[in-house]
C-alpha cells in the first residue's frame, strides 16, 4: 500500500474510499475507471449511501491527477463529457482508504 501518488507518476492503482467505491487508476494511459459501490464501506460511511455517478463502469481520460492521498477525498480532472470533450469535470471521492500499486497494467481486450 502507499500514501500518496503523483500526477507525475508512472503506474497502475487500485483506490478504494470510505464508500466503498473502487477505481483504477492508470497513470501511463492517463485513464480512470470508477465503480461505484463496489465493496463494503468503512464503518464510519455505512449510513452515508453511494452516488451514482454518470459514466459510472466507464473508462475516462484523466486530464489531470489533482489529489491522491490517504485519508483525504481524491481529485480528479476528468474528460466526462463526450457532447463537449473542450470541458473537463473535476470529480472528488469520500475519503481515501486504500491505495494499492498494480504489478502490471491491466490488458485491454
Amino acid at each position: 500500500m502507499v500514501d500518496v501518488v503523483f500526477d507525475s507518476q508512472a503506474g497502475s492503482f487500485r483506490i478504494r474510499t470510505a464508500t466503498g467505491s473502487l477505481y483504477l487508476l492508470e497513470l501511463d494511459a492517463r485513464r480512470l475507471t470508477r465503480f461505484a459501490a463496489a465493496v463494503e464501506p468503512s464503518v464510519d460511511h455505512l449510513d452515508v449511501g453511494t452516488s451514482v455517478l454518470r459514466r459510472d463502469g466507464e473508462t475516462l481520460h484523466l486530464h489531470k491527477l489533482i489529489r491522491l492521498s490517504m485519508g483525504l477525498p481524491a481529485a480528479f480532472l476528468l474528460q466526462v463529457r463526450i457532447d463537449d470533450p473542450a470541458v473537463p469535470t473535476l470529480r472528488c471521492t469520500s475519503r481515501v482508504v486504500e491505495i494499492l500499486p498494480l504489478a502490471h497494467p491491466p490488458r485491454a481486450e
